[in-house]
């Protein structure tokens, strides 16, 4: 399907996530394997901590580093606002506490000062949940 054209970033309207991401999901790494030699979004490649990946995006395109998951996403008419939408790929790595890809994104210069829609910065919002190797990276990264 892939060779024929098919996207890869499609995304479902439930649960916002790509093939790539159900594949994690499900423990199929053949699949993740095989989709994360295809062309991915900044998303995916946080996902499967591609810092390759990540860091020629950033080189390549670097406003994605900025870019929403509602921005790179396709998705069928039927989308229903997902709590995710407004991730960057900063904050979705590290709500997902994907700390190499996290890292990454930092280096290539990713806003660490991103809030939620309700105003919450990501550093708090990762302070929440505890202290944590990720909360450590972005406080280090703020200089706090």
């Amino acid at each position: 399907l892939i060779e024929a054209g098919a996207a890869t970033g499609v995304r479902d309207p439930e649960q916002s996530a790509t093939p790539l991401q159900w594949a994690r999901r499900a423990g199929n790494l053949d699949i993740v394997d095989f989709l994360n030699s295809c062309e991915l979004d900044i998303f995916d490649a946080v996902v499967c901590s591609n810092v390759e990946r990540i860091t020629a995006i950033a080189i390549e395109t670097p406003e994605q580093l900025e870019t929403t998951r509602l921005q790179v996403s396709i998705v069928n008419a039927d989308h229903e606002t997902h709590a995710t939408d407004w991730m960057t790929p900063l904050a979705f790595a590290a709500t997902r506490n994907e700390i190499e890809a996290a890292r990454q994104l930092l280096q290539c210069g990713a806003n660490l000062y991103v809030t939620s829609p309700t105003g919450v910065t990501l550093i708090d919002l990762i302070a929440a949940e505890g202290p944590s190797e990720m909360l450590e990276l972005l406080r280090m990264s703020a200089g706090v």
